[in-house]
């Protein structure tokens, strides 16, 4: 790892995995202790698997820049430290941000601004075409045993669904079933996940290490992949007194746990559980939550491959694609994602309308 800062500079020549990079710079055990845990955290996938231009851009730059990632990371922390300023020793942000009384408020805020008359609640999307009567410049829903006229579509299910659903719009999008072939959307990878929630007396347990949780190396071949100390992380979600325990189990290389009963995988978590911080406790509660095909994973060839796609609904106006399979991952990413394609539909169908007449953005379901 010393001889790292010895790194020439490296021109960028295609995308490689991230452990192919951290590989190359600090050796397979950096990858195995350090890349791979922290990414299994973030996308609940494989650096092995992982596109390192869509993942660690700024180590990519770094390595084209400075040729050792150590030497660029100094680089900009001086950076930063200089433009801070006077600034430098203000308080940073909190690592993790969230809602005081959970995620749901911003949904409840949303329906709040809304028409409730055009809210589609349980009305499972069938099909969308586009309307050949409007000169394929408007869309056919189809939900629930009826379908509407629409200016603009945003489809912002998981890609593996939109492949589904615009099966009759785009080929290279979808694919084609009869051919057995699989279009851009269906080739986007997805990893499954398994959280469980375990509430404690806190009184009844033994100090836990210091921090929010602790990740596991998937070399360590163990169920759980991260366990986050809720109480610590978010204080104003738990109850004073109590300890929540959030375990994450993975469902990408051992997805035959996405079928167990809660009970094994509870038995099975409180096993580790008990190797790992030494919890003999019983839990007061016990919460089992599946999540499958739930992560889009950017794999290696991604950056490419959302090229493609945005080529192909440039082909296609008034339709729009939004999800955390397109430009990061996160919640943020799905909101910013969801404002950008509005913006866009919006400002395209204010082009297509007579001045003197407004411009109509239906709901869709």
């Amino acid at each position: 790892m010393g001889l790292e800062l010895l790194h020439p500079p490296r021109p960028h020549s295609g995308d490689e995995s991230v452990a192919a990079l951290v590989r190359r710079h600090y050796g397979q055990e950096m990858v195995d202790r350090l890349a791979d845990p922290l990414l299994s955290g973030i996308y609940g996938g494989d650096a092995e698997q992982l596109s390192a231009q869509a993942v660690l851009p700024r180590l990519v730059d770094m390595e084209a820049t400075h040729g050792s990632l150590t030497r660029g990371m100094l680089a900009g922390m001086r950076a930063r430290k200089a433009a801070a300023g006077d600034g430098e020793d203000a308080a940073p942000p909190p690592i993790f941000t969230t809602l005081r009384f959970g995620l749901q408020q911003m949904i409840d805020a949303l329906v709040a601004r809304l028409d409730g008359d055009r809210l589609h609640l349980q009305s499972p999307v069938t099909g969308i075409e586009q309307d050949i009567e409007q000169a394929g410049d408007g869309w056919r829903v189809s939900a629930a045993g009826s379908s509407g006229k629409f200016d603009a579509v945003v489809v912002a299910t998981p890609a593996w669904a939109a492949a589904d659903l615009l099966r009759s719009v785009d080929g290279e999008l979808s694919g084609d079933l009869s051919c057995g072939l699989s279009g851009e959307l269906g080739q986007i990878p997805y990893s499954s996940s398994i959280t469980v929630n375990l509430v404690y007396e806190g009184a009844d347990l033994d100090p836990l290490p210091p921090g929010f949780g602790f990740l596991v190396p998937a070399v360590e071949k163990r169920a759980i992949l991260a366990c986050t100390f809720i109480h610590r992380k978010f204080p104003g979600r738990t109850s004073p007194g109590k300890t929540v325990l959030r375990a994450f189990l993975d469902g990408a290389n051992n997805a035959r746990l996405l079928d167990r009963p809660d009970d094994f995988i509870t038995d099975l978590v409180r096993k580790e559980l008990r190797q790992i911080l030494r919890i003999t406790a019983k839990p007061e509660l016990v919460e089992v939550t599946r999540w499958p095909q739930a992560m889009a994973q950017p794999a290696v060839g991604y950056k490419e491959r959302q090229r493609r796609v945005q080529a192909r609904l440039a082909e296609l106006p008034g339709l729009r694609l939004a999800g955390n399979a397109y430009d990061g991952i996160g919640i943020s990413d799905c909101i910013r994602l969801g404002r950008e394609a509005a913006k866009q539909l919006t400002a395209t169908l204010q082009g297509l309308t007579r001045p003197d007449a407004p411009a109509t953005v239906r709901s869709h379901r």
